[in-house]
């Protein structure tokens, strides 16, 4: 569980300042 809480919150991090980012904080 923890390791797909990570992998969410990098993936976040790549797109930080996107459109995509967005969708990271639903």
């Amino acid at each position: 569980m923890m390791d797909v809480f990570l992998r969410y919150v990098l993936h976040c991090n790549l797109f930080r300042g996107t459109i995509l980012n967005l969708t990271c904080g639903l």
